[in-house]
């Protein structure tokens, strides 16, 4: 293939996936792109409903001629200043009136992108529903018995990591383990890892968390070490902890144990919403992936804020929200979007996981969207037992820890 083929095909995947991001991220019901003329080039998602046409038949139509003669003016010039300016206009209402069809009030939302220029994108939606005058009433603070229990064991590493599988879905064969933050039984009334992990990140204690749940995940596998060859594993980093002041420093030191520790660990972002600074969050991820490490973004599609991180940072897998794919299975619409999802991963380069699989048809069905791996019950509930990571994944690479070790490194890292 020629340099200016590869050139066109690396360019439509471009545009692929950011009509793809822009369609995701921005509404979901029916997603336009125009031209400096205000002419439609692209259409997707319920077209008929919203335009009165199909996708395909609305390609050429000026964009302004679906819109009623009250609003043209007005939507008009949105859509001039986002094409000539790069100006983003959100949740704007009009009256779309399609020749012919019972108008409609809708929402749009518009703004140019870099790789098209002189074009705009339009994601117009029905409006969402109106919110409660009343505000929201503020949720309460965690008792101050609990945050001082939880801030205890955090401090002790007074808990425990258990550990569930991802599997290839073609052959069954482990790719790597996710480490999972499990509490002793009894342990502040018999809270679960769930609200505690929220507790933490109501009261500030995330950070520390993530880093002793890292630590003690460490501890585990270098344990293991000295039984074999360890698989990789998978830690979860919370996005609040990402912006915490000194932590990316405190990481580093949790894992300078051995450098070999790059190539085993998977770095699992969650809670990716509560990233405010995308720059930073970029920064973080840089530093790690140039030190070997990999990074995972958790629960992609379930939230806006996944695909806006996926088209800032530079990540090497994610995992597709289990509600998502449940949810995939009952509607042929979100399957497309599925299927979309995993196509934009393979152009950039990421490798797609399904959380949540727990029956043979849900193997069947991520298949054909696409999707090469997956985790969930049907593999295996996540166990204590850290024999769980061995494997035969680290074949060039001596292991081998002494229990000596393994205590000095505990001390070190907590400054013993």
């Amino acid at each position: 293939m020629s340099d200016s083929a590869i050139g066109t095909v690396e360019q439509q995947l471009r545009q692929e996936r950011d009509r793809f991001l822009a369609f995701a991220f921005c509404g979901n019901d029916m997603l336009l792109e125009l031209d400096a003329e205000g002419r439609i080039r692209f259409a997707a998602g319920a077209t008929e409903l919203m335009a009165g046409d199909t996708s395909g038949k609305l390609i050429g139509r000026p964009f302004i001629d679906l819109v009623a003669a009250g609003d043209r003016v007005g939507v008009g010039a949105l859509v001039a200043a986002a094409v000539q300016a790069g100006k983003r206009f959100d949740d704007t209402p009009f009256i779309l009136a399609p020749p012919g069809r019972e108008a409609i009030k809708v929402e749009a939302t518009g703004f140019s992108l870099p790789q098209l220029k002189g074009h705009c994108f339009l994601a117009v939606r029905r409006p969402r529903p109106a919110r409660s005058a009343a505000p929201d009433a503020p949720k309460p603070a965690p008792p101050a018995e609990d945050i001082l229990a939880a801030r205890r064991m955090i401090e002790a590493r007074d808990f425990d990591v258990a550990f569930q599988p991802v599997v290839s879905l073609d052959t069954g064969a482990y790719h790597h383990m996710e480490a999972l933050l499990r509490l002793k039984p009894g342990a502040l009334g018999g809270m679960g890892p769930g609200p505690f992990v929220r507790l933490a990140e109501t009261s500030g204690l995330v950070a520390d968390l993530d880093l002793a749940v890292a630590e003690l995940t460490v501890t585990r596998l270098l344990e293991v070490a000295e039984k074999g060859r360890p698989l990789s594993i998978a830690v979860n980093l919370s996005g609040r902890s990402i912006e915490t002041p000194g932590f990316s420093q405190r990481l580093c030191k949790v894992f300078s144990v051995r450098r070999a520790l790059s190539q085993l660990m998977i770095l699992e972002i969650t809670d990716c919403d509560a990233i405010t600074n995308l720059d930073l969050a970029g920064a973080f991820v840089r530093n790690l992936r140039l030190q070997g490490y990999r990074i995972t973004l958790d629960d992609f599609g379930a939230r806006g804020a996944s695909f806006e991180l996926l088209r800032r940072i530079e990540v090497d897998y994610v995992k597709i929200d289990g509600r998502f794919i449940a949810e995939s299975r009952k509607d042929e619409r979100t399957k497309a979007l599925v299927v979309a999802m995993t196509g934009m991963c393979r152009a950039l380069g990421v490798t797609a996981i399904a959380e949540q699989v727990e029956d043979p048809e849900t193997i069947d069905f991520l298949r054909e969207c696409g999707v090469g791996y997956g985790q969930g019950y049907l593999f295996g509930k996540p166990m204590n037992d850290p024999d769980l990571l061995l494997g035969e994944s680290m074949k060039n690479m001596r292991w081998r820890r002494t229990g000596l070790e393994v205590a000095s490194y505990t001390s070190g890292v907590r400054g013993g």
